[in-house]
């Protein structure tokens, strides 16, 4: 029997970071027995002396890894530190802030523009934890807004975005709307849009029940495109985009003052050329969504990809 797979994740605690680490892991976890151990990078601090002398501040405290995942610039050098003194595949989520030769594999979005190479394997966007779930009637007559804000490829088009959502909702009033913001949406636009949407009297229900961020545990987003079968998502949430990808929903996308193009317009633009995803002019026009016809599971094949190298690396040391 293969002994159990040790994975050190080393981690700056950012939510967009800990996702695609636990997106991964959980990956593995589908297809081998894992171990995995979560290392706050403030919990170890590595300098150059850690590097050149084989040492690591959590040497000894865990079992010897396979596999070592750096995601976010500040857990690099930990993870660097850690390969050298206690052995492992050092695996890169996200372009990488250091030489991508020094890594075993790097796990790069291709709309970064990195080439792939015998240690650089691109996915379509960042790793998720979402997992497509079997079809159910429960799921049908839900659909999810996804809302995101100003970034830096994006800007935000204020008060004309709340019509655009009245008439996503009342095209299709029998489904079951929920929306939601991201921790980049102006603090006022749940205020002005829960007044928009207003019924006339008490005793009527809103049309679109509305979960602000901060009120969101972890995982949330995921449940709810589990019990969806449709999402629209404003064009600069790009990580909600794949995420509802990858959940096997269709995706509708709500345009965003572009401030230029950018690798990231590119990937958008990309993904609307393919079908991937729908403007959703198209839904207000037709009343209808339209699923992709390929479903993202890029954690899955991420997660192939490295237990077969780690097999190969058993092999030659047998």
């Amino acid at each position: 029997m293969r002994p159990p797979l040790v994975v050190w994740q080393f981690t700056d605690g950012k939510p967009g970071h800990e996702s695609q680490t636990r997106g991964l892991i959980a990956a593995l976890k589908r297809r081998s027995e894992v171990h995995a151990y979560r290392l706050p990078v403030s919990d170890c601090r590595c300098g150059i002396t850690s590097l050149l002398r084989r040492r690591h501040p959590c040497q000894g405290d865990y079992p010897p890894p396979d596999l070592i995942l750096a995601c976010g610039r500040t857990t690099h050098f930990a993870a660097l530190a850690a390969r050298r003194a206690c052995g492992g595949a050092l695996v890169s989520l996200m372009k990488p802030p250091l030489p991508s030769r020094l890594y075993d594999l790097c796990l790069i979005p291709e709309h970064d523009g990195v080439p792939a190479s015998d240690n650089v394997l691109l996915t379509q966007g960042v790793l998720n934890p979402v997992v497509k779930q079997p079809e159910s009637p429960a799921r049908v007559g839900r659909g999810l807004i996804l809302i995101g804000g100003p970034s830096a490829h994006h800007d935000w088009p204020g008060a004309s975005l709340i019509p655009r959502i009245v008439s996503i909702v009342e095209k299709d009033a029998a489904r079951r709307w929920t929306l939601t913001t991201s921790r980049r949406t102006p603090a006022e636009f749940v205020e002005q849009l829960q007044t928009t949407l207003s019924p006339p009297s008490a005793a009527e229900e809103s049309p679109l029940k509305i979960v602000p961020a901060e009120e969101t545990p972890p995982g949330w987003v995921a449940e709810q495109l589990a019990n969806s079968d449709a999402a629209v998502v404003t064009e600069d949430s790009v990580s909600m985009v794949y995420e509802s990808l990858t959940a096997g929903v269709a995706v509708s996308l709500i345009a965003m003052p572009r401030r230029g193009r950018s690798r990231v317009t590119a990937g958008v633009e990309k993904l609307l050329s393919q079908r991937f995803v729908r403007p959703v002019e198209e839904f207000l026009t037709t009343g209808a969504f339209q699923t992709a016809g390929h479903i993202l599971a890029e954690a899955d094949r991420c997660a192939d990809t490295l237990l077969s190298r780690c097999l190969q690396r058993a092999a030659r040391a047998a």
